[in-house]
């Protein structure tokens, strides 16, 4: 596995975790992102949200999520 997680241009190393935005193409919309890349090797998760825009609870759990994982104790 590399030590660098890169997802579209946005670079978490290994250990780290990076909450930014990331545009939306065309637009003038920002999408929050979260990229957490674990201080040991593992498989990756993807976790998305919003893809209903009424589904409010799905939401709330990515955030919530994103903020209470440390990377020091993640795997992947």
């Amino acid at each position: 596995m590399s030590d660098t997680m890169d997802i579209c241009g946005l670079k978490a190393e290994r250990g780290q975790k990076l909450q930014t935005y990331i545009p939306v193409l065309d637009s003038n919309t920002k999408i929050p992102i979260t990229i957490i890349n674990g201080q040991n090797d593992g498989p990756t998760l993807l976790i998305t949200a919003g893809i209903h825009g009424g589904e409010y609870p799905g939401i709330a759990a990515a955030i919530e999520i994103s903020q209470a994982i440390e990377p020091e104790v993640v795997y992947g």
